[in-house]
């Protein structure tokens, strides 16, 4: 898109937004801190990456309620952050679910492929 572009400030813009999503930012704060862009555009792609991340919750979650938890970090306020523990322990449960349904369900396979004792599967 930038090398396409005749404009320098279109493709120094973009060429901004590439770095900065490439080291995990989003593409709405590149935006906000660009005055290239009108405000109007930060909003679009606000409403762009909610929809995304709501998207993802509801394809995702196992009930038809989504909770605050289910939010990525970066959108909840850092004092609802998990701790380390909780955050590890989320983590453990995810990894653990998906090598049982590459076990099929098998725990003994399961907790061998894991390393860990069958009785910690629960």
């Amino acid at each position: 898109m930038a090398a396409a572009s005749n404009t320098v400030h279109v493709e120094d813009a973009c060429d901004e937004i590439a770095k900065h999503i490439s080291q995990g930012g989003e593409v709405s704060e590149v935006l906000a801190a660009n005055a290239f862009f009108p405000p109007m555009m930060k909003h679009m792609v606000n409403l762009t990456e909610l929809y995304q991340v709501i998207s993802k919750i509801a394809s995702t979650t196992q009930t038809r309620i989504g909770t605050s938890e289910q939010l990525p970090l970066r959108l909840r306020d850092i004092q609802h952050w998990p701790k380390l523990a909780e955050y590890l322990a989320g983590q453990e449960k995810q990894y653990v679910e998906m090598v049982l349904n590459a076990c099929r369900g098998d725990k003994a396979r399961t907790a061998a492929v894991l390393g860990v004792p069958v009785e910690r599967l629960g």
